[in-house]
């Protein structure tokens, strides 16, 4: 599996769950005007692969976000990253670095989301045989 399969391994179990999660696709080549004009409009460096709006409780804390970087292999969060994780946590976010489904799920059972939808017993491909919690 690769980073980008695992990407759309998340996406795919976040979209069954019905949460408000997105992906800002930074990392994606481009040529020099356009990566200037993304620039000029907000884009920044070191965003991770998922953001997620729904409530979550860990460790006696609650937050309203989640900020999730996904990794592959032997890959490493950049600084910019680093950074991007260590600002957003500062503001209350929970936030994780996730190399593998398994791993992205245990992050996610955290998550007490308005809908009522919560993760029941999924496995590392993110599938329940009782359905999603």
């Amino acid at each position: 599996m690769s980073e980008a399969a695992l990407q759309k391994k998340t996406a795919d179990l976040l979209r069954r769950l019905g949460w408000l999660a997105w992906h800002t696709p930074n990392g994606e080549k481009r040529d020099k005007r356009t990566a200037e004009k993304l620039k000029a409009m907000g884009v920044m460096p070191g965003v991770v692969d998922w953001l997620i709006a729904e409530p979550w409780e860990k460790d006696g804390k609650t937050g309203f976000m989640l900020a999730i970087e996904l990794k592959w292999g032997t890959n490493e969060p950049t600084a910019d990253q680093e950074r991007f994780l260590s600002q957003v946590s500062k503001r209350g976010f929970l936030t994780a670095v996730c190399w593998t489904m398994d791993e992205f799920v245990a992050t996610l059972r955290h998550i007490r989301p308005r809908n009522g939808r919560r993760i029941g017993g999924l496995n590392e491909q993110g599938c329940s045989s009782t359905g999603l919690g």
